[in-house]
């Protein structure tokens, strides 16, 4: 059984006496509270650091123009440039768990991939593996929040580099 707070923060769930809350939030620590006959609980929640270490670098694949290659891997690598050079925090503070999924138990790994083009644009978002369209949909929503990243080059001049992102949907 779960439920989701409103934009306020507050939320409404009916429990036995001596269950066992559980509160997550991508960032914030978990908490474990028993409840004690209570009608009002005011919860804090504590910052966590979020280590999200799951970028992984996939495929050599040509584009439609003969001329425009999309690489692999590079001399200097695409970098992000917001949340300090570290894209998957960047995820981690925008990413929301469908409530329909949670509802229905949908769990999962999607990967997402894209292309960092010779301009820095993320662009040509596609499913790689597919969960469920909820997950689906909120995983390609979060990445093209994405600002533009610092080109990768090679032999010194911009080029295109696909990446592909796994996003794990977890409920606990």
């Amino acid at each position: 059984m779960g439920t989701m707070t409103d934009d306020k923060g507050e939320f409404s769930i009916t429990v036995k006496p001596e269950t066992v809350l559980i509160f997550s939030y991508v960032g914030k620590a978990n908490q474990f509270l028993p409840v004690k006959n209570a009608k009002k609980m005011r919860i804090k929640m504590t910052t966590e650091p979020v280590v999200l270490d799951e970028l992984v670098v996939v495929g050599y694949k040509e584009k439609g123009d003969k001329d425009e290659e999309v690489f692999q891997i590079v001399e200097d690598m695409p970098k992000f440039v917001g949340e300090d050079g570290n894209v998957m925090k960047f995820l981690a503070k925008r990413i929301r768990y469908p409530f329909e999924a949670m509802k229905k138990n949908i769990t999962g790994k999607v990967f997402v991939t894209f292309v960092i083009n010779k301009d820095g644009e993320p662009v040509d978002f596609k499913i790689a593996r597919r969960v469920d369209p909820l997950l689906d949909r909120e995983a390609i929503r979060v990445l093209q929040l994405m600002p533009n990243w610092k080109p990768g080059t090679q032999r010194g001049k911009p080029v295109s580099v696909e990446y592909t992102v796994p996003i794990n949907f977890q409920l606990q």
